[in-house]
């Protein structure tokens, strides 16, 4: 009973929000496992200091790959990491 009454209350706060124009739909996030894994071996053999222009854009190339979808805005990593 109190599983329905759950149910019930979240589908009329749905209502509710469709009709005020405050509902907001979100994507469930799905991660590729293989671009995590490139990423950790890619962390695994660097430093912060051993990071070349190369392996930063392997980096952003990962990350990118890795967000893809999800928002609309390009990421913008690794500004910040000291290059030699």
């Amino acid at each position: 009973m109190l599983d329905e009454s759950a149910k019930v209350l979240e589908q009329l706060k749905a209502i509710r929000s469709e009709l005020e124009g405050t509902n907001v739909d979100f994507e469930k996030t799905q991660v590729s496992e293989q671009v995590l894994q490139k990423l950790r071996q890619l962390v695994l053999m660097h430093t912060p200091y051993s990071i070349t222009e190369d392996v930063r854009k392997q980096f952003e190339q990962h990350f990118k790959e890795l967000l893809s979808g999800q928002s609309s805005q390009q990421p913008r990593f690794a500004e910040g990491v000291t290059k030699k």
